[in-house]
């Protein structure tokens, strides 16, 4: 039957119904999401059969919860679950017997559309539906994804998506795991401490709100870096106090250029060894006030030069008692202002290729509790006074000795009181010294008689006796001096 236009006086304001249409009344329709109202938590819809249009309904959510105790609201302790509707979602919108409406949930027509266009676009991945993107869902699965592409995934796996950044929790009972996939990740830890993980990232200069990435001007790619600052906290400086900072990657100089920088920047007293252009890994322990001035640090350059510096300490130790070291290197330059020492409890072999020096400013000591052996084709030594002294000293050489000297002392303060050579040299000498007596002998005869007699009387004494081992030979230190 055909009726008037009349208001249902019992019905909702919102709603104008004729009384055509009391068929509304105690049912449930579909109806389209012609405008959304975000702030006032409604959308106005219309019915696709052509009834009410652009009628303003609260949309359905999930749940939600605000608690008042005692009068006082307790905002901290709300919560909820909601889905902002789109427009042309399809809501189930009812109406109580005096036209009210509620809103129920929402209308499950698009869900063979959602199968469909995962697969055409699986060579992309997929829309994130289901198996094309990489998701097995079965009864008892959720899924969750919004329009801005951030979805979470909870069925054989736990994954939290939100563009090309992922993290999933695996339960796999065989291979349990953890991955996380992101260009950059920063974690913050403690009151100030931060790690920063992926390409580098920087506020480059001050009032930015973005930080940028920090791109290496050798590559033209943004660096890639992990770092970890560790800040003490501190009432004075609100971002806390830098004590420790270890860098692996592209280390950027954070006070300067916010670039990848040279080791110089990070360590200037190693600047002559570490002759990179970029620096592969520093840390760097702080103890001042502001957390500016290092007070240790170890670099390795993108050549691989390795450099230490310790500007205030005053110990450094290794302990390893029953270790084997083993060091090989090109060349070695060890420089100690004031006390070196090298203590070897057995055995030391010092074995050199080429030159090998040794020099000190002032005393160099040799002591050795047993016996000291010095072997050389050729050993030179240079001084204005050399004392060799000891019970017994012995200087063995396979080839030529040496001694370069204005002195030249033996023994103990006496002088040498009896030299004993060996056959090679023995016999020329003893011919010698022989042959040179019998000449001054001669001379001392033909000046008999001659007021020079008592002057020439000992030049007869000059000679030399054999001993008992053949072809060495004792000389008489007085007879010579006196000849002399």
């Amino acid at each position: 039957m055909v009726g008037r236009y009349k208001r249902n006086r019992n019905a909702n304001q919102n709603i104008a119904m004729h009384t055509f249409y009391r068929e509304y009344y105690s049912a449930i329709h579909e109806v389209v999401v012609k405008d959304t109202h975000m702030s006032r938590g409604t959308v106005s819809v219309q019915f696709p059969n052509g009834g009410s249009s652009n009628q303003e309904v609260s949309f359905p959510i999930m749940g939600s919860s605000f608690p008042v105790e005692s009068g006082q609201p307790k905002p901290g302790q709300a919560s909820w679950g909601v889905y902002f509707p789109q427009v042309g979602d399809r809501i189930l919108l009812a109406f109580d017997v005096r036209g009210k409406p509620y809103t129920l949930g929402y209308s499950n027509f698009v869900f063979r559309e959602f199968d469909r266009w995962d697969r055409i676009t699986e060579d992309i991945g997929g829309i994130g539906w289901g198996q094309t993107s990489g998701k097995q869902l079965k009864p008892g699965d959720w899924s969750f994804k919004s329009a801005r592409n951030s979805s979470l995934y909870i069925g054989q796996k736990l994954s939290l998506t939100s563009s090309a950044i992922s993290i999933t929790l695996d339960g796999n009972p065989t291979a349990p795991a953890l991955r996380i996939r992101s260009n950059y990740i920063q974690t913050n830890y403690g009151t100030n401490s931060q790690i920063r993980d992926g390409s580098a990232m920087r506020f480059m200069a001050p009032g930015d709100l973005e930080e940028q990435p920090v791109y290496d001007v050798s590559t033209g790619f943004a660096g890639q870096e992990h770092t970890n600052y560790l800040r003490r906290s501190s009432i004075a400086i609100p971002n806390g106090i830098l004590a420790v900072r270890t860098s692996i990657g592209d280390v950027i100089d954070d006070k300067t250029n916010k670039l990848p920088s040279a080791p110089s920047l990070f360590t200037p007293s190693l600047s002559t060894s570490l002759t990179g252009l970029g620096t592969r890994v520093l840390r760097q322990v702080f103890d001042d006030a502001t957390g500016e001035v290092p007070m240790w640090g170890e670099v390795v350059d993108n050549l691989g030069n390795y450099g230490m510096e310790a500007t205030t300490a005053i110990g450094l130790g290794w302990t390893t008692p029953a270790a084997k070291w083993t060091i090989l290197n090109k060349d070695t330059e060890i420089t100690s202002s004031a006390t070196y020492k090298l203590t070897v409890g057995a055995k030391s072999d010092t074995l050199v290729g080429a030159a090998y020096s040794l020099t000190a400013g002032a005393t160099m000591d040799f002591k050795s509790g047993g016996k000291l052996t010095l072997t050389a084709p050729a050993i030179g030594l240079a001084s204005s006074s050399i004392s060799l002294g000891a019970s017994p000293c012995n200087l063995t050489c396979t080839g030529a000795l040496t001694f370069t000297a204005p002195s030249l002392k033996l023994g103990g303060p006496a002088a040498v009181s009896s030299l004993i050579m060996a056959d090679v040299f023995g016999p020329s000498y003893t011919a010698a010294m022989n042959a040179l007596g019998a000449i001054m002998n001669g001379f001392a005869t033909s000046l008999a008689g001659t007021p020079l007699a008592p002057l020439a009387a000992g030049f007869g004494t000059i000679g030399v006796a054999a001993t008992t081992a053949a072809g060495a030979f004792e000389g008489s230190k007085t007879q010579v001096t006196k000849a002399i």
